[in-house]
């Protein structure tokens, strides 16, 4: 019984993505099904079924959220490599350098403190 359900599972995926529908979401029947037949570490993985189904569909299976956090990475990290050679990111830079190293002295201080009072 199984087997048929899954046939059919198949099928309505083939349908929704030759009628350009959406994924469907990990919550629902379907897709759970889809994330059952296509993820490889499951049980019930059909490699004909996923080579089908991406090559029909691939956006369904890139993940925006990885690929927006190497986005914003790569934009966070040439900010700050622009900002170090215009004025006033060196100023903030310089500041920001000197607040660490003063708190770096005053931890010693204290440190030279409490081993003499010991």
């Amino acid at each position: 019984m199984s087997k048929q359900v899954g046939s059919a599972s198949k099928k309505r995926h083939l349908l929704r993505v030759e009628m350009g529908n959406p994924r469907p979401s990990g919550k629902t029947h379907l897709g759970a099904a889809l994330v059952n037949y296509t993820g490889k570490s499951k049980s019930t993985y059909d490699f004909e079924f996923d080579k089908a189904i991406r090559s029909k569909q691939p956006g369904w299976f890139v993940t925006s959220q990885s690929e927006a956090a190497r986005k914003a990475w790569k934009t966070r990290r040439a900010n700050e490599e622009a900002a170090k050679w215009t004025l006033a990111g060196k100023k903030a830079w310089v500041t920001r350098r000197r607040a660490a190293a003063k708190r770096s002295n005053a931890a010693k201080k204290a440190w030279r403190t409490i081993r003499a009072n010991a």
